[in-house]
């Protein structure tokens, strides 16, 4: 986008009204949004649709706990790029008037509840708005949408009593900006994007290095291929290595190292047993993943959440629920198994970000705050199938090997997943001793601090 485009909206629709009267305790709280239809802005890559056809109400409400504050109807932002390419924006709240409420109202947009005024604050762009504050914003990618849910409340920590008290608030999506402290920006902008998909027969040369895109489940992914050197990042005191920006803009990083070794599980002898659980209460599947407790969890799933707990729990605030996929969609010849990720990578080289629908009840798609790479993120990035020796300058390249998430076959009495170092190897069971290189992925508006991502200066969030 040649300029900084701003789209301040600023209608009904959007307007936030909380009054308070009460006469010697909360009798009487109005949350209202109103709007008589949907409001939609153009511009030439963002369309804006604030969605409320039928308005929104609650009366006699009160300050309440996040917990009911959770319950309460959503009102709903989509944006979508029609761009082929990514754009950056911001979310605005905007306060109305002076106010001394502010401190007490809080907000749930998408996976973060906080304060409105734990936000930093930034110039507001509408004409009557006394203060303004940033809550979220993020990378869009190319021809992607993105839907934002946003819930208000008052919170529990109110006692005062006051009589005849306002607050008022608007929302507003500021597109194009050209906010490059976004880690996702600073990746865009510090990387050549090839919108040309690479040649998945050969391993990547440092002239076919760099950074691609292709579709995942949420939108437009831009991964890195083969030998990159400023996909650094510093991160709860570890350095990791940047893999993508996932659909929904969020990142996608994993340790520089393996933080341990494990079995994938120390049962092999069932095909059930490639899965990152197994037994679960229903199919993990796109339309219905598996948050992980649903069924019995693999030796490795153990580790990493144990892995989490001691390493990163802390940091939970920063770290994104994503999609992570352990594919068991199978054919079968004979009495074995053939997975998915072993069909594309060893048989057509047909990479792929989306994770099939598995009709087993165990493995498929998870919804985490941690887990593995797929085998397929590791053949994009340029590792292949018995590829050896020809991949050692790829960024993920180790000496030793260690596990992804991606089941390769299972038979009677024996079952694989695949494990990587300068390839992908396909035999490895599932007893076999393997290094773990666990996976998070950073939120959208994941800002950083310093750093221009190579290994001397890492970025830092």
């Amino acid at each position: 986008m040649s300029k900084k485009r701003k789209i301040a909206i600023f209608v009904v629709a959007c307007l936030l009204v909380i009054t308070l009267f009460i006469a010697g305790s909360y009798a009487l709280w109005v949350v209202r949004y109103e709007q008589d239809n949907t409001n939609t802005v153009d511009t030439k890559c963002f369309s804006i649709n604030y969605s409320a056809t039928s308005g929104i109400s609650q009366t006699n409400t009160y300050p309440m706990t996040d917990e009911e504050g959770l319950l309460t109807t959503p009102y709903e932002v989509t944006i979508t790029n029609n761009c082929n390419y990514p754009v950056t924006y911001d979310v605005v709240l905007n306060q109305l008037g002076n106010s001394n409420l502010e401190s007490y109202v809080k907000y749930q947009l998408d996976e973060t509840i906080a304060k409105v005024n734990s936000n930093p604050t930034v110039t507001p762009t509408i004409s009557n708005a006394t203060k303004a504050y940033k809550i979220s914003g993020g990378v869009l990618g190319g021809n992607s949408s993105r839907t934002l849910s946003l819930k208000t409340w008052i919170d529990s920590s109110l006692t005062t009593k006051l009589n005849s008290f306002n607050f008022k608030i608007t929302i507003e999506t500021i597109a194009g900006t050209t906010n490059s402290s976004y880690l996702a920006a600073k990746i865009l902008s510090n990387n050549k994007l090839n919108t040309t998909s690479p040649n998945f027969n050969v391993a990547p040369t440092d002239a076919t290095s760099g950074l691609y895109q292709m579709e995942d489940d949420e939108g437009m992914s831009y991964y890195f291929r083969g030998n990159i050197n400023n996909n650094y990042i510093s991160f709860a005191g570890k350095l990791w290595r940047i893999v993508r920006i996932n659909g929904d803009g969020s990142i996608r990083i994993i340790t520089e190292d393996s933080v341990g070794n494990s079995a994938f599980n120390t049962t092999y002898n069932n095909h059930k047993y490639v899965g990152y659980t197994y037994n679960n209460s229903h199919n993990c599947t796109n339309a219905n993943p598996c948050n992980g407790i649903e069924g019995t969890a693999s030796t490795i799933k153990t580790y990493l959440d144990n892995w989490y707990n001691t390493n990163l729990k802390s940091y939970e605030d920063k770290i994104a629920t994503s999609d992570y996929c352990n594919d068991t969609s199978y054919t079968i010849s004979g009495d074995t198994r053939y997975y998915g990720a072993r069909t594309r990578l060893v048989n057509n080289h047909n990479q792929t970000l989306n994770c099939p629908n598995t009709s087993v009840n165990y493995g498929g798609k998870y919804n985490l705050k941690i887990g593995l790479l797929s085998a397929d993120e590791i053949a994009l990035a340029g590792i292949e199938w018995d590829t050896y020796n020809q991949t050692r300058d790829n960024y993920l390249f180790k000496s030793s090997s260690w596990w992804s998430c991606s089941p390769s076959s299972s038979g009677t009495y024996y079952a694989n997943v695949f494990q990587a170092s300068n390839a992908l190897s396909s035999n490895p069971t599932l007893d076999s001793d393997g290094g773990v290189r666990p996976v998070i992925n950073l939120k959208a508006n994941t800002l950083i601090t310093s750093g221009n991502g190579t290994a001397s200066y890492p970025y830092v969030v």
